[in-house]
């Protein structure tokens, strides 16, 4: 009876503590003006809805993200596309985005990171791991 109670804790304390963290609210405008000021960066994420690897992304790192003070500092915007193959197509892409969509290679491959200050695209980044790699500590700099 004993065994059988610890295990049991084990399995619950185990689990309780790789739950994820709760989604908090990003900065998020649409107003071409405040995005692109000078001062201001810019965290485009792109995902797709068949990609595992968004999914993941998604779970875990935007979650965690979106609870730092830097998520405070730097504007979100989230483009979600159908198919990871396919990720230029104009329906996903929100109207003050497309000038980046049209200077960059964005027509596959997800997820996927731009970073911008202003109006200049400082990284194009691709796959999870660049995100804590290069990613978070760009936008630490940038946001200093």
């Amino acid at each position: 009876m004993t065994f059988r109670l610890s295990s049991l804790l084990l399995v619950f304390f185990t689990l309780t503590a790789c739950q994820a963290p709760e989604m908090k609210p990003l900065k998020v405008s649409n107003d071409p003006a405040e995005l692109y000021a000078a001062d201001t960066v810019h965290l485009v994420y792109i995902g797709a809805d068949n990609c595992p690897y968004c999914k993941d992304f998604e779970g875990w790192d935007l979650k965690e993200y979106s609870n730092s003070d830097l998520a405070k500092k730097v504007y979100f915007t989230w483009v979600r596309t159908a198919r990871f193959q396919d990720t230029d197509n104009d329906e996903d892409w929100p109207d003050h985005l497309e000038w980046v969509r049209g200077e960059t290679e964005v027509s596959r491959g997800t997820p996927r990171f731009l970073v911008l200050e202003g109006r200049d695209l400082k990284l194009n980044a691709f796959g999870t791991h660049r995100f804590k790699s290069e990613v978070i500590p760009l936008l630490s700099r940038l946001t200093g």
